[in-house]
């Protein structure tokens, strides 16, 4: 056997394997943290032609594109699940009185920068679009885990690492709310020590990880006697040896 690929990888078409296979391509690791540059993202192939290939929502949806690619086909060919989302993102960011996802009208840029579509919010108060690079960090993060929420299909696992980074106080916990509405068939796993978010989430979706030197331990809330509400569970959690010794909640 290969020593580079796994058992799932390398069975993947045998009966017994292939639904385990076809589940781990269900995941998605959303890593929000990293610098959105959409030149690298959207540039090849042309925009164009993935708007004429992805023509539907659904098709949009079990692509393999990443979800700021999504988007923009989303605003291009179907306005209305783009309008829920810009919705979502205005409830949070009342100031916010727009999104776009067009080219940058710039005389001066090259011409394969002007054919790509760049995210751009319009603030009440300020007479120019905003383009994606001079968009706070906190604002794209919502911005693209609610287009999670809609652009990826059914059964998908979400996974989100230190999900409160960049999230000021006025979006942690709507978008956590959001997170937890079960308004379609996603799995969200997130990463956090924040307070915020913890009480947002029912105990018995708490996974307690714990790490002694290389030693990992994961425990349910329960078995860990902690209560049931998030608030008293939490207070008992930060006063508990789990917490002295250093643990993450995921």
């Amino acid at each position: 056997l290969s020593p580079t690929s796994s058992i799932l990888n390398l069975l993947a078409e045998e009966d017994s394997v292939q639904p385990a296979s076809e589940a781990f391509q269900s995941i998605l690791h959303s890593d929000q943290s990293t610098p959105h540059h959409p030149y690298r993202r959207i540039s090849f192939p042309r925009f164009d032609k993935l708007v004429e290939k992805y023509g539907s929502l659904e098709k949009i949806q079990r692509s393999d594109l990443d979800t700021q690619t999504k988007l923009a086909l989303v605003y291009k060919s179907q306005p209305e699940t783009f309008r829920e989302i810009e919705s979502r993102f205005v409830a949070i960011f009342p100031h916010i009185q727009g999104l776009k996802i067009e080219p940058v009208e710039d005389e001066k840029a090259p011409f394969f920068v002007s054919q790509i579509p760049i995210l751009q919010i319009r603030e009440e108060g300020v007479a120019n679009w905003i383009d994606q690079w001079r968009i706070s960090s906190g604002m794209l993060r919502t911005i693209f885990h609610l287009a999670e929420m809609y652009l990826w299909p059914e059964g998908t696992v979400i996974l989100i690492d230190e999900f409160e980074n960049s999230l000021g106080v006025n979006c942690i916990d709507v978008l956590t709310e959001d997170l937890c509405q079960p308004h379609r068939n996603l799995q969200f796993i997130l990463t956090s020590h924040h307070p915020y978010v913890i009480n947002a989430i029912r105990p018995k979706s708490w996974k307690v990880v714990r790490r002694k030197g290389g030693v990992v331990e994961v425990h349910d809330a329960a078995t860990l006697g902690l209560g049931e509400s998030s608030h008293e569970a939490f207070i008992q959690l930060i006063n508990s040896e789990q917490y002295r010794d250093g643990i993450a909640l995921a």
